[in-house]
């Protein structure tokens, strides 16, 4: 991950002015005028002295009414700017927020989602979105410690022209603090991955879906061991990182420490010389209290900076990598109202970012429109791969899939994805009410109850809201107080109600959209699709596409796909396949002797 700083900086000092642009203005130009106060305080400080030594009852008073302006001024726009950057900050932290989610789900495809180079930099993003968030309030932070450090500097000159050496000795801790947060920085990166690991681990133990089989097979201490054998390799690279950061930033304080007490000797001899008042030395103390006190923020801005703009380099890259995923993924051709003739795969190969093998090789097949096509394979065989390319959540890494001889990768690929539907093995359970989980299938009619109705009727999910106290208004999910849990064969059939949603589609996948019911409601449903697919041939020439390990169900397709390692095995009807006596009369007798 290589960004240019510039573009870094650029992006660091103007994206708090684009999240929250008045609160910025305002934190800025509060920040700025407070740079007067420890001005005039140590000015104050001065007369006061002065005054009091020699009985001068004016300069008692000038000292006196500096002071107390100034710390009034100061107290009272330091809570002024404090109540601004608290609002900024949530400002800015929900701008990060919605930044990270638009990027990563902007890319229409799932390609990025198996590439572990992607996961690693999203994890660290997430981890350090608390950073990026407080930037802005840094960076303000920043330019006003800074001019207040020159301001002081240009004021120490009048006292001796080496005392201007003191602020730039303040350059030594701040670049001990840039090395030692380059260092921290490294670790984190290099902890990265088991972070991320350790967090899995966790997730799996703390989380209701695995508690069953973590139970059952005793993996409770296994999962505990390698959790804490995790956090201690973490812990213990993290304590070594910040021994040496400390100690790199413990050397640049040594240098100024040695500055400080050096102009302190000079201005106290000079005192005694008569060349400085009491005042001056005064002054001169306050002064280097103010500076140590401003170089020592100015040392943690920076490093804090630092740790934010690696965190806008990996931003900036997923934005990057989100603009090159759309160029590559969005074509502008439109999509066709119905299917005319069929969608066609030819020499389509895909292989998984980082995988051994293809997933699929040189599959070739024409699926004629109207008809309904049964994918079936072992497990591994391919299928689900099929369907992702089939719906456009991957790239075919070799050969076309056309739609009526047309290439769907030049069709805008939104909204060819909308003339698609899908259920899918690994369907979600939204902890919506029961209307809305079924309702989302087609956000234009989310709250079409009839529609809602109609599609659940189609799926043979009626049952599941009628069994509801409230209907389609049942809040469902265990994080709700008033949530109700289903089971699940009844969160499949809201997914499958969720799949009947779209209207005119042109392509309708059912991916082991059963697996949760038994065989004789899945057998009702396949009847009906296949049906419906019928019916709708003269009219879209919608294709259904089912993958069923159900043998039973899959004789009723026009078509049948037997996958076997990624390759097009068999092709044909049932009559046609069993007469062949191949790998599909083989699965489908062996089944079927299981059945009887």
């Amino acid at each position: 991950m290589t960004t240019p700083r510039r573009r870094v900086a650029r992006f660091l000092v103007t994206y708090g002015f684009r999240a929250a642009p008045r609160q910025m203005t305002t934190s800025v130009v509060l920040l700025n005028v407070m740079t007067l106060a420890p001005l005039g305080m140590a000015y104050g400080a001065k007369r006061f002295t002065d005054g009091l030594l020699s009985h001068d009852r004016a300069g008692l008073a000038i000292g006196i009414s500096l002071i107390s302006v100034m710390f009034v001024s100061a107290w009272g726009l330091g809570i002024v700017a404090a109540t601004l950057l608290v609002p900024l900050g949530d400002r800015v932290r929900l701008h990060v927020s919605a930044t990270i989610a638009r990027l990563t789900t902007s890319a229409p495809t799932l390609e990025h989602f198996e590439r572990p180079e992607y996961l690693r930099e999203l994890k660290v993003l997430q981890v350090n979105a608390n950073v990026l968030a407080s930037g802005p309030q840094e960076l303000i932070m920043l330019v006003g410690v800074v001019v207040r450090v020159i301001a002081l500097g240009l004021v120490l000159v009048t006292l001796h022209p080496l005392l201007a050496l003191l602020p730039v000795l303040g350059l030594v801790p701040a670049a001990t603090e840039w090395l030692s947060v380059r260092y921290r920085q490294r670790v984190e990166d290099d902890i990265a991955e088991d972070r991320r690991r350790a967090d899995a681990t966790f997730t799996l133990s703390a989380s209701v879906a695995p508690a069953n089989e973590i139970r059952i097979y005793g993996l409770t201490e296994e999962l505990e061991r390698r959790h804490a054998a995790l956090v201690e390799e973490i812990v213990g690279r993290l304590r070594r990182g910040a021994l040496v950061a400390f100690l790199t930033a413990a050397v640049g304080w040594s240098v100024f420490v040695a500055g400080f007490v050096g102009g302190l000797v000079l201005v106290v001899v000079r005192a005694t010389h008569n060349e400085l008042t009491p005042g001056d030395v005064v002054m001169t103390i306050v002064l280097f209290g103010n500076v140590h006190g401003q170089l020592a923020q100015v040392a943690g801005f920076i490093g804090r900076l630092l740790t934010t703009g690696t965190a806008v380099a990996r931003l900036l890259w997923l934005q990057d990598y989100a603009s090159d995923m759309l160029g590559l993924e969005s074509g502008t051709a439109s999509v066709p109202e119905c299917v005319c003739d069929a969608i066609e795969l030819t020499g389509i190969g895909f292989q998984y970012p980082g995988g051994d093998s293809p997933a699929l090789r040189d599959v070739s097949v024409r699926l004629p429109a109207g008809c309904v096509v049964a994918v079936v394979g072992e497990n591994g065989a391919g299928k689900t791969t099929l369907v992702k390319l089939l719906t456009g959540l991957h790239r075919p890494t070799a050969g076309t899939i056309t739609l009526d001889g047309a290439d769907i990768s030049a069709m805008d690929l939104l909204s060819y994805r909308a003339r698609t539907t899908a259920t899918f093995q690994d369907f979600m359970r939204y902890e919506l009410t029961a209307g809305r989980n079924v309702g989302i299938g087609d956000l234009a009619r989310l709250d079409d109850s009839a529609g809602i109705s109609e599609a659940l009727a189609r799926a043979h999910g009626g049952d599941v809201v009628d069994s509801l106290s409230e209907g389609l208004d049942t809040q469902l999910g265990r994080s709700f107080p008033d949530g109700r849990e289903l089971s699940g064969g009844q969160w499949q059939k809201l997914a499958l109600g969720r799949g009947m949603m779209r209207e005119r589609p042109l392509l309708l996948v059912l991916d082991e959209p059963t697996a949760s019911l038994d065989a004789q409601t899945e057998h009702a449903l396949f009847e009906q699709y296949v049906a419906a697919a019928r019916r709708t041939r003269e009219t879209t020439g919608a294709i259904t596409l089912l993958i069923s390990h159900r043998f039973s169900t899959v004789r009723m397709a026009d078509l049948i796909v037997v996958l076997k390692d990624g390759r097009i095995h068999e092709a044909g009807d049932h009559a046609t396949l069993m007469a062949e006596d191949g790998l599909y009369a083989e699965l489908f007798t062996l089944q079927a002797q299981a059945y009887a």
